[in-house]
This record gives structure tokens, C-alpha cells and sequence, in this order.
């Protein structure tokens, strides 16, 4: 489980701690599969949010945000993507997390199960 981050260039971060409220004055990316989770929070907030772009995936986002156009809110792991004029804050309150999940049929072939085995052995060591 991780939770959702906000992943920006140094510039956008002038304070410790940062807040929904914060996006109203800052540009905002992030990936379709949150624009209802986030437009509710953002919403039971009455928070009007600057929303530049909505794509779907990780690079495009991280690709606005390491060209210092705007800030994300995306899932902790993200934070892969990002160049070292970026830094990630967490959003004090915003409590929503991501899972990935790894589904798959019962009768897997010898090389699958396998992949499986060593998905689960690394799972387990973290």
C-alpha cells in the first residue's frame, strides 16, 4: 500500500506542510484513473483546484512535472520518475492509497508461475 504524493520542482514547495487548499493556486497533474477520487476530495473541500492536465500514466505526468510545469499528485512509487530538481510532499490531508494487485488464472504455465513465485518472494521481503 502507498499513499498518493505530491511530487513538484522545489520552486512550488515554499512551506513545510501542504494542503488540498494549496492546488488552488498551484498547476495540477495527475492520471485519469483519480480524477473522481481527487474531484470529491477536492470538492467536500470546496477547494477549486488548478488542474492543467489529466492524462493516463505515470510518464506524461512525471514528464510535466520534471519540465517544471506543474505538480502531481500521484501514488509514492512515481517518485522513480522524478529528476533531482524535484522533491515529494506528502499531503497532510489527503489520506487516500494506491494498492497493485497481481491477478492471474489458476493454471499458470510452468514459465508463469515461476514470474508468479518470484513476484510473491520479493513481495515478501519488502
Amino acid at each position: 500500500e502507498e499513499r498518493l504524493v505530491a511530487i513538484g520542482s522545489k520552486e512550488y514547495f515554499n512551506k513545510d506542510e501542504l494542503y488540498l487548499n494549496d492546488f488552488e493556486n498551484l498547476p495540477l497533474v495527475f492520471y485519469r484513473r483519480w480524477e473522481n477520487i481527487l474531484r470529491k476530495e477536492f470538492h467536500k473541500k470546496k477547494i477549486n483546484p488548478n488542474i492543467i492536465c489529466i492524462n493516463d500514466d505515470a510518464r506524461t505526468t512525471m514528464s510535466w512535472v520534471n519540465s517544471k510545469n506543474a505538480i502531481a499528485i500521484v501514488p509514492y512509487s512515481a517518485s522513480l520518475f522524478m529528476n533531482e530538481d524535484c522533491v515529494m510532499k506528502e499531503i497532510s490531508d489527503l489520506s487516500i492509497s494506491s494498492n497493485i494487485v497481481f491477478v492471474y488464472k489458476n493454471s499458470l504455465s510452468k514459465i508463469n508461475n515461476k514470474f508468479l513465485s518470484k513476484i510473491i518472494e520479493n513481495n515478501e521481503r519488502v
